[in-house]
């Protein structure tokens, strides 16, 4: 399992997780790093420039780049005003990643946590 796939893995399943199918931007990776659901979180990464005016953790900036590709995907809901949201698409592709994930070798480097199978 590609890590575009892993972050697509986290990213659906706390949508789908979440009450009303996701929420604002900022809920959704606050929902991704309470859960411990990457490696990577807000605890043991770090933080760069993502803008002039403010700084963000690497992980979630690149959670965020990722929501684009799955809006084009069809897995989220295109829309302003930072809202995520999974479509019925997503939660039908959701099953294929998490069985991609359970036959992933043991040793693979995986930057999702198992804490949500």
């Amino acid at each position: 399992m590609n890590r575009r796939d892993q972050k697509w893995l986290v990213m659906l399943y706390t949508m789908n997780e979440m009450a009303g199918g996701g929420g604002q931007r900022k809920d959704v990776l606050a929902h991704i790093n309470s859960h411990g659901y990457w490696k990577k979180n807000d605890s043991n990464d770090v933080i760069r420039p993502s803008r002039a005016d403010r700084h963000e953790y690497v992980w979630r900036n690149d959670f965020s780049y990722e929501r684009r590709h799955l809006v084009d995907a069809g897995y989220m809901q295109p829309g302003g005003k930072g809202v995520w949201k999974i479509t019925d698409s997503g939660r039908r592709h959701l099953p294929a990643l998490i069985s991609q994930a359970k036959e992933q070798a043991a040793d693979t480097d995986a930057g999702y946590t198992v804490s949500f199978f």
